[in-house]
């Protein structure tokens, strides 16, 4: 099973193709940040979805090193859209106060680590999210 975080009606046409079984059924955020492409209703609204629907709210967090990224999650907790049914991909300059609020908010990580070396010659300390009980 794999996932593209593109809108569902943009891969789904697709989905039925692919020799792996692709997610979708799920609300998105591209991104928290100015680098958002503003695919989805905002985090807010799809966070609130993905509540009500039981499922998942994906969006790219903390995807590079600079002051934005680093800030990425508290602006996430602003909008009320960190809890269980988050998955965060990314989370790269995140360290332990970060992984606490995840794991306390029971949200989901997923690691790149060869596109975070490739773009930025580092990954996340997966370690962290692994010891604080992060999935």
């Amino acid at each position: 099973m794999v996932f593209d975080h593109i809108p569902p009606h943009i891969s789904k046409p697709f989905s039925e193709t692919l020799p792996t079984k692709l997610v979708n059924n799920y609300y998105l955020a591209h991104s928290i940040g100015n680098y958002s492409l503003n695919w989805g209703e905002g985090a807010a609204l799809e966070y609130k979805l993905a509540e009500e629907n039981n499922r998942p709210f994906i969006t790219h967090l903390g995807e590079g090193i600079d002051e934005e990224s680093i800030v990425s999650l508290r602006r996430l907790e602003k909008m009320n859209a960190l809890g269980p049914n988050s998955v965060l991909v990314h989370c790269l300059p995140f360290g332990q106060r970060e992984v606490d609020i995840i794991a306390k908010n029971k949200a989901t990580v997923v690691w790149c680590p060869s596109s975070n070396i490739h773009i930025f010659g580092k990954t996340t300390n997966i370690k962290l999210f692994l010891d604080s009980g992060v999935n």
